[in-house]
């Protein structure tokens, strides 16, 4: 009846408290039923939750402690901001955003809703994969990059945890953590690649920039082929020579831009070898059943591969391939579909923010201001997430 419905309506809009694991205080509209806990980092907690309103699961990511201090506000203002500013179809679309706090100096919660994924891209890993796959999970991060890159943002951390994959296999990127504007070429801190996908130039602290997201996919896509980490290592130095010992030896050019303590470290320590893809990744590791009984396209093939992933595996990042480059190879061009590639709303991040020096309590205030102003222009309590 309407009267029910209503007395129903009434109740999905507002806020209750829940903990979850005895040690997450969350306060959530009604309409979320929290499931189970996903993961929890430094930035913040991931939950799995049903949604009353559209019937369907949602992912929840709480922020922890985004006010501890002034880095961490301006990370969460970078979260906010990229969220809610970058829409395309291989990239993880935000639902909602909310925080319960109803002044900018109370705000200390923030809270994302986002699409669920059925699991991460190393769920793959288990078995032998096709060509056909290979290719077309590599194509769509590429796609996402692509985006990201166009909207001015290096993503910094690519890893198969933060690559979301459904059963149908199609591909978001899950995260932007660590997302930093372009331009903004700098020396940034070292520590933002998680280790066995970091680009060397990162490795080293010299220069960077959108290519080293380029290195982290050939590091991905080599672990689909082979089901394990390709430069597994426990600290930078083993990481760098393990690098060297299985792709080989940097070129003279950017051995110069090396300091000379590490140049006499190499000369001493690691030698010029002649590197072979195929011992890596040899046709073996290959599965050679069709997909579907659909057969394989024959640029889909093992040297096509091996040569696509060369290419992404420079050590020196101008002689690497960039995601342009890479998606007209031909072991990836076949999936090519500019509308998948561009169908985004390029939502230009604003590098201003990565200067901006403000007190945390401008930094509440803002980012209090964005969030009640997508509160009110979107009915967090009822509106469905399509």
């Amino acid at each position: 009846s309407l009267e029910n419905s209503l007395i129903l309506l009434n109740q999905l809009s507002g806020y209750y408290d829940v903990t979850i694991d005895t040690k997450y205080k969350l306060t959530l509209p009604t309409r979320y039923v929290v499931v189970q806990t996903i993961g929890s980092g430094a930035q913040g907690v991931v939950f799995s939750a049903f949604d009353l309103i559209s019937l369907k699961y949602v992912v929840i990511k709480k922020l922890t402690n985004p006010f501890s201090d002034e880095f961490n506000a301006k990370r969460a203002y970078r979260e906010l901001c990229l969220l809610s500013g970058i829409k395309h179809s291989m990239i993880i679309p935000m639902y909602s955003m909310f925080t319960p706090q109803q002044t900018p100096e109370s705000l200390q919660d923030i809270y994302f809703i986002m699409e669920k994924m059925d699991g991460t891209i190393d769920k793959c890993y288990e078995k032998l994969l096709d060509h056909t796959r290979i290719s077309f999970l590599t194509y769509q991060i590429l796609c996402a990059l692509k985006h990201l890159h166009a909207s001015g943002v290096i993503h910094r951390d690519l890893k198969p945890h933060n690559i979301g994959l459904n059963n149908d296999c199609t591909v978001k990127l899950l995260d932007f953590g660590l997302s930093r504007y372009i331009e903004n070429q700098m020396h940034f801190t070292k520590n933002i690649v998680t280790l066995f996908y970091r680009a060397p130039e990162v490795l080293l602290s010299l220069k960077y920039n959108e290519k080293i997201d380029v290195w982290s996919v050939g590091c991905i896509m080599a672990e689909l082929i082979i089901g394990k980490i390709f430069f597994k290592a426990h600290d930078e130095l083993s990481l760098w020579n393990n690098i060297v010992e299985k792709i080989g030896y940097p070129n003279d050019n950017f051995l110069n831009t090396l300091p000379s303590i590490l140049k006499d470290y190499m000369k001493k320590n690691l030698k010029p070898r002649n590197v072979n893809f195929e011992e890596h990744f040899p046709d073996s590791f290959f599965d050679n059943t069709p997909p579907d009984n659909q057969p394989i396209p024959k640029d889909l093939n093992s040297y096509n591969c091996r040569d696509v992933l060369k290419k992404m595996l420079k050590i020196d990042p101008n002689e690497r391939i960039s995601v342009d480059e890479a998606l007209n190879h031909p072991y990836l061009k076949i999936w090519k579909n500019e509308e998948e590639i561009s169908n985004g709303q390029l939502e230009v991040y604003n590098p201003d923010i990565e200067n901006t020096v403000f007190s945390i309590k401008e930094w509440k205030q803002l980012i209090f201001n964005n969030i009640k102003n997508y509160e009110n222009t979107n009915n967090i309590f009822l509106k469905p997430h399509n």
